[in-house]
């Protein structure tokens, strides 16, 4: 073993000699400068967002009690750009790309204020603002951070407790704590089959997560303290770097066997993939003597390239494949190394598609429901003919997970979708050279109730009756409208009752009649389908109009000297405004004919005296109130007489 390593290694700089025209090498160097939070033992992880182009560096504090910050890399420039304070233990970062956090994992091992940060804490930052929005409370020794941007859970391995805290990036809690080998350390996840490893040095294995089901499915045995770990989910080959022995394993993801194992160097700690050029970079402090170096592998055969000489105590590493860029932090030197991965060629090599363009959703409603997807095809597909592509399917707003695999068509159907439910939807495109990033999201919604109607407007038409119109429901949910709903209110919506449940008409006029004159009435209207009732419009009121008032009561006429005094009651309902007097009639024929006698509009009161009357003679009496709308209907009639003779009252 030792004669091979050695005759590696030869092999090794025999290539990186002879072939540096065709060589990855660093050009720019970045100096972590000093700052407010006291630098300690320099830059440990590194976590780069290749959307927003910015790397995620994260700076250990050292014993003297200073805390530790996390420094913000221009991936355009390469200059630093923000600084946020953290705490002082060292750890991974990891990005997710999608929702724009930043996971920082905080050992804990130099950290001097644990009543502040104990050793159980991962840090969340905003990408948008690079302010710090969190602290996430995991196991003891968080070290290794990794994402599942599809499913949007952030896996935490804590080296102290042999655990895995498994993140939910929409709450940013811990919701599962799974346990896995001795001593975790590195994390990755492959979003494609949604399956998450991790290394444990200390029982020399990898764990196999399900990430559906948070359960270790697998464990893999024959490493030699592995720690860093990198996936290709395009080739489904896993990366892990062991070092004690200062190999590269190569697993196939399918069978979880080791198919192959390649000499990086002594002391390799972290190992990343660019999916876009397929070439694996391994970290190794200590492989040639002095400093450190970063091993390039040719993914494609698995078989070493070249070595680039790095500062000395490299720790980690991550790539913008977009840029072709390699950052490589070394926690000695206090610095960022960065490669150029470009590799030159007569023809730019084959790269990812760019993302489908113009994605829509629409509901169709035919002997079987489906969600009909199109979409555009990317605006390159990266030198490669597409080959598929992937749908990816949520009930959240993008919390897309993968739905299944499309033909090179631009459409999709996704049938039966559940009544009343929202879809979310992105794609992707797939050539051999990897899978593009996801394209714009499209919502859609199943079989519902019909949306509210518009533009209800309730008319006064009489005392008893208002009419109702409204506009149809813009969208049916799918389903033709079979009637409405219209509720009605007397308390200004406070509380409702139907009036009626219609599925036999689709007017969109209404009668409300046989109302209380004078009184406001409020009325909203619901649609109805075969899925159900919708929500209701907007509410409208009218106030039906006053009325004349209704019949005095108790009317009495007696008999005087020379007069007949009449009185009676108010009548019970004025309808809707003042009584402003009272029509007086008199009859002498026992009612057959009447002449009014009074006919007032400035006389409220409830009494007259008839003093127009002759012996002798019976006069019968009625008496309607007046309003200002007009004259009631009359009270009952009373009769009276006077003597011939007057006597005295």
């Amino acid at each position: 073993m030792v004669i091979f390593t050695v005759f590696s290694m030869s092999s090794i700089f025999w290539i990186s000699e002879n072939n540096l025209a065709f060589a990855d090498s660093i050009v720019s160097t970045v100096s972590i400068p000093s700052c407010s939070c006291g630098i300690g033992y320099g830059p440990y992880g590194i976590g780069i967002n290749q959307n927003t182009n910015s790397a995620y560096l994260d700076v250990s504090g050292g014993f003297g009690g200073q805390h530790g910050a996390v420094f913000v890399i221009n991936d355009t420039t390469d200059t630093i750009t923000g600084e946020i304070a953290t705490n002082g233990g060292p750890g991974g970062v990891a990005v997710n790309p999608n929702t724009n956090k930043i996971y920082v994992a905080d050992e804990g091992y130099y950290s001097t204020r644990p009543q502040f940060y104990p050793h159980h804490i991962v840090f969340v930052i905003n990408g948008s603002t690079n302010s710090l929005i969190g602290a996430i409370t995991v196991g003891t020794g968080p070290y290794g951070v990794g994402v599942n941007p599809t499913t949007n859970k952030i896996y935490v391995t804590n080296l102290d407790s042999n655990t895995v805290s498994v993140i939910d990036g929409s709450t940013d809690t811990v919701t599962n704590t799974i346990t896995v080998g001795t001593g975790p350390y590195g994390v990755g996840v492959n979003p494609t089959t949604n399956k998450i490893y991790v290394t444990n040095p200390g029982s020399n294995t990898v764990s196999v997560i399900d990430g559906l089901t948070n359960n270790v499915t697998s464990t893999i045995t024959g490493f030699s303290a592995p720690g860093g770990i990198a996936i290709n989910e395009n080739t489904n080959k896993i990366y892990v770097a062991n070092s004690k022995n200062g190999m590269l394993s190569v697993i196939d993801g399918m069978t979880n066997n080791i198919t192959n194992a390649i000499f990086v160097g002594n002391g390799s700690s972290d190992v990343r993939i660019n999916p876009i050029s397929n070439k694996i970079y391994v970290i190794a402090d200590g492989s040639y003597g002095s400093g450190g170096t970063v091993s390039v592998i040719d993914g494609s055969k698995d078989t070493f390239m070249q070595a680039i000489q790095v500062p000395a105590g490299p720790r980690g590493i991550d790539i913008n494949p977009i840029l072709n860029k390699i950052y490589v932090s070394s926690y000695s030197s206090k610095v960022v190394s960065v490669i150029d991965g470009s590799s030159p060629s007569t023809s730019p090599e084959p790269t990812a598609p760019s993302a489908p363009q113009n994605l829509t959703a629409t509901l169709v409603i035919a002997p079987d429901n489906y969600n009909y997807l199109t979409w555009s095809a990317p605006s390159t597909d990266g030198g490669s003919q597409i080959t598929n592509y992937k749908i990816y399917r949520s009930t959240v707003s993008n919390g897309e997970t993968f739905l299944a695999v499309s033909g090179n068509g631009l459409a999709y159907y996704d049938y039966h979708p559940a009544n009343n439910q929202i879809y979310y939807y992105k794609v992707s495109a797939v050539t051999s050279f990897g899978e593009s990033p996801l394209s714009n999201e499209i919502s859609v919604k199943g079989p519902s109730p019909p949306y509210p109607p518009t533009g209800l407007t309730a008319n006064a038409a009489s005392p008893s009756q208002i009419n109702l119109s409204w506009i149809a429901s813009a969208n049916n949910g799918g389903y033709a409208i079979t009637g409405y709903m219209i509720e009605r209110s007397t308390d200004n919506g406070s509380t409702w009752s139907t009036i009626q449940l219609n599925t036999d008409t689709i007017s969109t006029t209404y009668s409300d009649t046989g109302l209380v004159h004078s009184t406001t009435y409020t009325y909203r209207v619901s649609a109805i389908n075969s899925v159900g009732t919708g929500q209701a419009s907007d509410t409208s009121s009218a106030t039906t109009f006053n009325t004349t008032p209704t019949q005095p009561t108790g009317l009495t006429a007696t008999g005087k000297l020379l007069q007949i005094n009449l009185s009676w009651n108010a009548p019970s309902d004025n309808g809707g405004t003042s009584i402003t007097g009272y029509m007086i009639e008199r009859s002498t024929d026992g009612g057959n004919t009447w002449n009014a006698i009074v006919s007032s509009t400035g006389n409220a009161g409830t009494t007259y005296s008839d003093k127009n009357v002759l012996p002798l003679t019976t006069y019968t009496y009625r008496v309607s109130a007046i309003n200002d709308i007009g004259t009631g209907n009359p009270s009952n009639t009373s009769s009276a007489s006077i003597a011939n003779t007057p006597t005295l009252p």
